[in-house]
């Protein structure tokens, strides 16, 4: 049954309901004024907001925004009370010293990595931290806290794609199957354009038929085996759908690590350097942020490896001899001399007895009884065309005895992956950087650098304008074109780091110590 109300009753229910209404909405003004006027919800100020801002977006700059409570601090800003006002005043304070720190001098301890020997920088920011008035003034401090090196802001903003494709989806994987190359139709055609345009590879426009591999997808899939260090043939083969098929969260988790190193370099690079990244197999001499040479290096073999260390190259050697070091001379030559007695005579290797430094008559030893302890020779390779380290040396001070040098061996340039020494470090053109080296001291002359190594005979000259040089692993880098390229972490010296990447890291009131 239904009860049909009056208009005057209708009207008085009315006006009691505005009633009822503005009298809450007053109660409600009063009880938030007198917290307010108690001190019962945090300050929210601007400052407050822009701080709470970059630690949430932490992951940008390669960071992890659980190390600093973003998410409970962001829960503290609505619990009233003035213990509340101070605890939240206090943890956010904590939380962005402990980002500011790791944003500008590494979230990890370098001593992770024990082939990492780069001198530690000083402490980047004051303690404790500037107060902020504004948030432009929290912005402007959180500018000047990553490295300053334009490669390392190409890394992050390369980050933040491969974070937008992780909250698209990610990529599909390629399924398994022949090899996909040009001209063929496949039904996986249309999910490796599919990948390739998500990831950036692929921008041209696609042709009538789907399943048909064009000239634009072979670009494509040329331009991914050129940043991912496969062959470039255009050939999607077992090991390019294997990169492929790597998951955008593992190509962020390369990102994050190579962020890391580079926060672990020192900001002040120098105006001019040496920058060997020993990943990449590559030497660049850096000039203004420019490359000035770029060339491929050979670094060491896995078991030989190159040391992450820097120096100042002092030394230029022309037709230098081989002081061979006692490991590879027991360890390489000591098995080919015992399996040919002819080997170190035909390589123009000379033997010294460690005793009293006077060669010996490789003819008079009786090899077949010297083992790795018992071995009291030294031994030297003269100078010459075959001189495993060419005619050309470039040292620098360093505890390893790593140098660089020319090589007579050229062909290995060709390949990719070059971990080929024993962990010297091996240019394809040495004499453009011996030119470069000599102009700093005099104007250069071509044709007597090319005088002195026809001569064949051995002649130092120690630079005084000494020139800085860089031995680093980044298993991520940018090219001179811009691309980026990512690196198969050859030394797995990024394994330890990514075990120790999602453990709980402590908050570091302090700069780690210099370890190093």
């Amino acid at each position: 049954m239904r009860v049909k109300s009056s208009p005057l009753r209708r009207g008085y229910f009315f006006q009691s309901t505005l009633f009822s209404v503005a009298s809450l909405l007053c109660l409600s003004l009063i009880v938030a004024s007198r917290a307010v006027a108690a001190g019962g919800i945090p300050p929210v100020n601007a400052v407050h907001r822009a701080q709470l801002d970059l630690l949430h977006g932490a992951e940008k700059e390669g960071l992890e925004p659980a190390d600093y409570a973003a998410d409970e601090l962001e829960r503290l800003t609505s619990r009233p009370g003035e213990l509340a006002n101070r605890e939240f005043s206090r943890r956010l304070a904590e939380a962005f010293e402990h980002y500011s720190r790791d944003l500008s001098q590494g979230r990890l301890d370098p001593a992770l990595d024990p082939g990492w020997h780069l001198s530690r920088q000083p402490q980047y920011i004051n303690d404790p931290l500037p107060v902020f008035d504004t948030a432009a003034e929290v912005e402007a401090f959180n500018t000047a806290l990553p490295p300053p090196h334009p490669h390392h802001r190409r890394l992050r903003d390369t980050l933040q794609q491969l974070l937008d494709i992780r909250t698209a989806g990610g990529w599909p994987l390629i399924p398994d199957g022949s090899e996909l190359h040009n001209g063929i139709r496949d039904g996986r055609v249309i999910v490796l354009r599919n990948r390739l345009r998500i990831s950036g590879h692929y921008t041209a426009e696609m042709q009538a038929d789907p399943l048909y591999f064009d000239a634009g997808l072979d670009a494509a899939v040329r331009r991914f085996q050129t940043e991912h260090e496969l062959w470039i043939d255009g050939v999607v083969g077992a090991r390019t759908r294997d990169a492929l098929n790597v998951p955008v969260e593992k190509r962020i988790e390369q990102l994050k690590i190579t962020l890391e190193r580079w926060r672990w370099l020192p900001r002040n690079l120098g105006e001019r350097y040496v920058w060997v990244n020993i990943v990449a197999a590559e030497l660049q001499l850096i000039e203004h942020h420019d490359p000035l040479l770029s060339m491929r290096a050979i670094v060491g073999r896995a078991y030989r490896q190159t040391p992450s260390l820097q120096g100042h190259i002092d030394l230029l050697t022309f037709n230098p001899a081989w002081s061979i070091p006692h490991s590879i001379a027991v360890e390489d030559l000591l098995p080919q001399q015992k399996a040919d007695r002819t080997f170190l005579g035909r390589n123009r290797i000379r033997v010294f007895s460690v005793q009293d430094g006077r060669e010996v008559d490789m003819q008079a030893i009786d090899w077949s009884r010297l083992t790795p302890r018992n071995f009291a020779y030294t031994l030297r390779q003269d100078a010459g065309p075959d001189n495993s380290l060419g005619r050309l040396k470039f040292s620098f001070e360093n505890p390893y005895d790593i140098y660089l040098h020319d090589t007579p061996n050229k062909l290995l340039f060709r390949l990719p992956g070059r971990t080929f020494s024993s962990g010297c470090v091996r240019i394809e053109e040495p004499e453009l950087l011996a030119a470069y080296l000599l102009a700093l001291e005099q104007p250069p002359d071509r044709q007597a650098i090319r005088a002195v190594l026809d001569a064949g005979k051995t002649h130092s000259v120690a630079l005084e304008d000494t020139l800085a040089v860089y031995l680093v692993y980044l298993n991520v880098w940018v090219d001179e074109e811009g691309g980026v390229h990512f690196g198969n972490d050859p030394y797995g010296r990024d394994q330890p780091l990514q075990s120790a990447w999602y453990r709980p890291v402590p908050d570091k009131g302090q700069a780690f110590s210099d370890s190093r």
